[in-house]
């Protein structure tokens, strides 16, 4: 539990609450917590994505190369038109 308080501390600048009363506290709190959590989807997305577009990137890659010699093979005298 300690490594959340430590990040609020941190990357927040979240030291003490601004707001008086326990529900308040509560609710500020919350909205804190819900800010963390979504910095961490938003890491756990990166991360996710930077996997899958090297995965993307080398599916891209081979079909260029096969879309290239399939060009390569092609002579251009074929497209001459001939009336």
């Amino acid at each position: 539990m300690e490594p959340v308080f430590g990040f609020m501390k941190a990357i927040l600048g979240f030291t003490r609450m601004s707001v008086r009363g326990i529900n308040k506290v509560k609710r500020e709190l919350g909205f804190v917590l819900m800010a963390l959590n979504i910095r961490k989807v938003t890491a756990q997305r990166a991360e996710n994505n930077q996997k899958n577009n090297k995965k993307d990137n080398f599916y891209i890659i081979s079909i260029e190369i096969v879309f290239f010699i399939y060009l390569g093979t092609l002579s251009p005298t074929l497209f001459i038109y001939v009336r």
